[in-house]
């Protein structure tokens, strides 16, 4: 059989058959291949967004491009030539000084422990990166008075405060012979962040670099915070320049190698469940094959007839593997379709999700009321204590090809056993039936 003939006999399936059976088989085949995708293709864009963006505010926000530490004190000289060294490096943005280290914020009205970093106050105005993943939410970013505080969301409902109010801040001091001391320190909130994730949010707390630099005079407090045209490219050219110019005691650490296990346990949850998403697709794959074989049988007579005046095994076989492949196609163009739709809508798919439910259980709850007295219960899709607040919206072209691909050879496999089947018909066997 020639190729068009072969096509022809393929796609003929799809409009032929006694009151319409066989075409419904073959849209039940379509359909459960679009179905299986719509949430194959959401999961995968889902997970992409949440991971680059949790990744992008911990990189941005928490640990910066690269960090450059020295594991001995440093003085105030050798730490600005240091600087002075880095900034002086191709492919480097920014380089600044910064301080970390915990302590105990109070007020009038509350407490708790708090992860302080000292930071320039100039940052927010000279990091884009920085300044596109912090949201004031209150106040502005002003470290530039020596008492200047800038809490979280978290924090300031904590201490139950606001701006303009005061705080104090408790550190301790370590002393010769393993004592120490504690120092209180009163400071005012000049705004209150957000960075749009709680992890990052939960305990954050930012103060005058000066001041940290009093706070904070252990080893390994203190840092330099670096940034980089690319941190998600090869950092390796700008790694050995920048080695080549640090004093022995500084080590050099990168975003990965300190969010690694992070980074690791996303990537881990987000193969898990693509996996499961791909077991659904092999599923509907079956049921093609299932649709193909009750396709064979009712055309088992035509079939006959075809081989009769000269169509060949290998022909019939290929008709039904067009079929197959076809069905995928349909499918995949279906599915990828609507499963882009509601990825690209994630954030009002959820919200309204989430509205109907409670909606839901508030009419149930006033069906019940007056049987059942049911405290007012209030469901949430996706809790900000453990996603972004809001999810980012990014699409892989790659992997969206890979796993239409995947649809489409895994419909094309599943159709080729009952196309062997169909292109073993003997039309003498047929035949006695009739």
């Amino acid at each position: 059989m020639r190729l068009r003939a072969t096509l022809f006999l393929g796609l003929r399936n799809f409009w032929s058959g006694e009151n319409g059976r066989r075409i419904g088989q073959l849209r039940g085949a379509i359909a459960g291949v679009a179905m299986s995708l719509i949430p194959l293709v959401v999961v995968l864009e889902v997970a992409n967004g949440m991971i680059e963006g949790i990744t992008a505010r911990y990189v941005e926000v928490g640990t910066f491009h690269l960090q450059l530490k020295s594991l001995t004190t440093v003085n105030e000289p050798e730490f600005d030539s240091v600087l002075a060294a880095i900034r002086s490096v191709p492919g480097v943005t920014e380089a600044f000084p910064a301080y970390s280290g915990l302590g105990l914020a109070y007020s009038r009205s509350g407490r708790t422990g708090v992860a302080v970093r000292a930071l320039p106050s100039d940052l927010y105005a000279t990091d884009s990166g920085f300044r596109r993943y912090l949201t004031m939410t209150a106040g502005r970013f002003d470290l530039s008075e020596a008492d200047s505080a800038l809490l979280s969301v978290d924090v300031a409902k904590a201490l139950h405060v606001s701006v303009g109010e005061p705080i104090r801040l408790l550190t301790a001091k370590n002393l010769p012979g393993g004592s120490f001391i504690l120092r209180p320190n009163r400071l005012v909130v000049r705004g209150i962040f957000t960075t749009g994730y709680n992890e990052l949010d939960s305990l954050a707390m930012f103060i005058p670099n000066a001041q940290g630099r009093l706070l904070f005079t252990d080893p390994g407090s203190h840092f330099i915070g670096v940034t980089v045209k690319d941190p998600y490219g090869n950092l390796q050219p700008i790694i050995r320049l920048i080695k080549q110019r640090l004093p022995g005691s500084w080590y050099l650490f990168t975003w990965y190698q300190m969010e690694k296990p992070m980074y690791k346990t996303f990537e881990t949850t987000k193969n898990l469940l693509l996996f499961i998403m791909v077991l659904i697709v092999l599923v509907a794959s079956v049921n093609i094959s299932s649709a193909l074989v009750m396709l064979v049988i009712e055309r088992s007579h035509e079939i006959a007839i075809l081989k009769s005046t000269g169509a060949s095994p290998a022909g019939i076989t290929r008709a039904f593997v067009v079929t197959g492949f076809a069905i995928g196609v349909l499918g995949t163009v279906g599915g990828m379709g609507l499963g882009l739709l509601a990825a690209v809508n994630i954030n009002p798919v959820i919200a309204g999700l989430q509205w109907l439910i409670n909606a839901a259980v508030a009419l149930w709850n006033l069906l019940l009321s007056p049987f059942v007295r049911e405290s007012p219960v209030h469901i949430t899709l996706l809790s900000t204590s453990y996603y972004l607040d809001r999810i980012p919206i990014r699409l892989d072209w790659q992997e969206l090809g890979a796993i239409a691909f995947l649809s489409i050879l895994l419909a094309t496999v599943a159709a080729w056993f009952p196309a062997r089947r169909a292109g073993a018909i003997r039309p003498i066997e047929v035949m006695r039936k009739y």
